[in-house]
């Protein structure tokens, strides 16, 4: 839900930036593909793993929208409040769960890799 406001909230500050485009996707692109993996491998049909993730894909839109709306006028105070909850929360989730497991299947490179993506965007952000 923080992910969502955040954007919402991002959105109502800023324009769209190609930094925020990219780390959604890095972020989102293998753990999608990861978990369809699995879903896969529970029996679900490969129509019923894109509806769920296209309807995840649209209610995303929708609930960002709503939230850009919702924090039109806020001051950049609360923004910077609110992107740092968002922040937190999604290091306790990659730490708690992602990476271990991450780690356990995929061995050291796990490390690298976390470090690339995190330098991607950096890199991505310096350039706009």
């Amino acid at each position: 839900m923080y992910k969502l406001a955040t954007i919402g909230a991002h959105l109502a500050t800023q324009p769209l930036s190609n930094s925020l485009l990219a780390g959604l996707f890095i972020a989102n692109y293998p753990e999608a593909l990861s978990s369809s993996k699995g879903m896969k491998e529970q029996g679900f049909s490969i129509p019923k793993i894109l509806i769920m993730w296209s309807s995840i894909m649209l209610l995303t839109g929708i609930l960002s929208a709503v939230g850009s709306v919702v924090f039109a006028g806020v001051p950049e105070s609360v923004i910077s409040l609110l992107e740092s909850m968002a922040a937190g929360a999604m290091l306790t989730v990659i730490a708690e769960t992602m990476l271990p497991e991450a780690y356990a299947k995929g061995g050291s490179i796990v490390g690298l890799s976390n470090l690339l993506g995190f330098l991607a965007i950096i890199v991505i952000k310096s350039l706009e």
